[in-house]
């Protein structure tokens, strides 16, 4: 996990892959921060992306967890 997220100097609280696409032949994983996570869902939602939001700093950060 990167020490900050791809949108901002935060702290990454979510792994956001987003899916192959017209203009991307492979999928590519986002690192957002909170913010831009809950800024972003909806626009998330209608691409499919997949979304693992991660453990507060310290808590299991080897496990995240799915988002349904």
């Amino acid at each position: 996990m990167p020490d900050r997220s791809c949108c901002c100097l935060a702290r990454p609280a979510a792994r956001v892959t987003m899916p192959a696409g017209d203009s991307r032949a492979e999928p590519v994983d986002l690192w957002l921060c909170g913010h831009h996570l809950r800024a972003s869902r909806q626009a998330l939602d209608r691409s499919e992306a997949e979304v693992l939001v991660l453990p507060p700093a310290g808590d299991l950060a080897e496990h995240p967890a799915p988002v349904s």
